[in-house]
């Protein structure tokens, strides 16, 4: 019993000993301590002098190398900043300063019917009548029976096609204000031409009107009379 008295207080000690963690005292980590800094170190405690950097590029982006073009697109990429067009306008497509030859013709091609325009201003609205006429005077022009008009530009672009099958007038516009691109010095096919003719004969286009944002476009009706069916 006496030899456990004398030996308890050694067991006890070591118990106590044993459970008392070390206490480490924390690594010192120099570095940049401003959370505002391009450089902030957030496992840093003790401030290392002259250590942060506050550069901000033309992009905002911290430690960046981004420059605003002339378009005002700002990146590090010097391969896609945009060009003076020829008209001086940076990011310009040449339409600015150049003149407009447009022309419109009717054309039937493989078994297609539509209409084409060439070097053209932007477009708000536009109008086309049709008729047609007897290949030789002793023959009787045909009649348009149906009329309907699809695709080309005109859909590409969001614009409404109204029919009128007493007028035969075509005429396009956009509920939403949209306009149909220029295209200096190109053609398009403007509109698809879905026509039912009872007879044979020559087709051809009139009362063409085209409008560029309220007011009147030039252009030139090229001959273009078709044979139908």
């Amino acid at each position: 019993m006496k030899i456990m008295n004398k030996l308890f207080p050694i067991v006890l000690a070591l118990l106590f000993f044993s459970c008392t963690e070390e206490v480490v005292a924390p690594e010192n980590v120099y570095g940049c301590t401003d959370e505002t800094a391009c450089n902030f170190n957030p496992d840093a405690n003790i401030y290392a002098p002259n250590s942060c950097f506050y550069t901000i590029d033309e992009c905002g982006v911290c430690n960046g190398s981004g420059l605003i073009d002339n378009c005002g697109i700002c990146d590090d990429d010097v391969l896609n900043d945009c060009v003076q067009d020829e008209c001086g306008v940076w990011g310009g497509d040449n339409s600015t300063c150049h003149i407009y030859d447009t022309r419109i013709q009717l054309v039937k091609n493989n078994g297609n019917l539509y209409l084409e325009i060439y070097d053209y201003p932007e477009i708000s609205a536009f109008q086309f009548g049709f008729f047609t006429s007897a290949e030789s005077s002793d023959a009787e022009a045909p009649q348009i029976t149906s009329l309907g008009a699809f695709g080309g530009v005109a859909s590409e672009n969001d614009f409404s096609v109204a029919i009128g099958q007493d007028s035969l007038l075509v005429v396009g516009y956009s509920l939403s204000g949209e306009t149909i691109e220029s295209s200096p010095s190109h053609s398009n096919i403007l509109l698809y031409l879905d026509i039912e003719i009872e007879g044979s004969g020559l087709l051809g286009i009139d009362s063409v009107i085209l409008s560029g944002n309220g007011y009147a476009l030039p252009f030139q009706l090229m001959p273009s009379l078709v044979i139908v069916p």
